[in-house]
């Protein structure tokens, strides 16, 4: 009957594939990479932003870019995370020490760095 897909517009005006059966396509599934970096980079300002002055968890921006497949985002969260925090936007810490994000190994939180925009 027609394809498995059909847009959806979000109330900024943005046409996003939709799946018929749910919301994987907004959850972060099957978009293209600068897409998917670009809302990863958002989410974590966003979180950032709210809490003010506290940390996040990288998984905190899995579950809202990945969905029910969250797991699955978490090397793209490290990946970017990484990116914004070469760019002094973010710090990353483990047990309170500045780490890379790149060679951690275990939890870590992502807090404004000095140059947080």
């Amino acid at each position: 009957m027609g394809s498995s897909q059909e847009p959806s517009t979000h109330a900024h005006g943005s046409m996003t594939p939709r799946s018929r059966s749910g919301s994987e396509a907004i959850r972060g599934g099957g978009l293209p990479p600068d897409v998917l970096d670009a809302r990863i980079e958002s989410t974590v300002k966003a979180l950032l932003r709210h809490r003010d002055t506290s940390t996040i968890c990288p998984s905190d921006v899995a579950r809202i870019v990945g969905g029910e497949q969250w797991r699955a985002r978490m090397d793209d969260v490290r990946r970017v995370t990484g990116v914004l925090a070469e760019a002094d936007q973010v710090v990353v810490t483990q047990r309170g020490q500045v780490v890379d994000i790149s060679t951690a190994r275990g939890p870590v939180r992502i807090g404004k760095g000095s140059g947080f925009a």
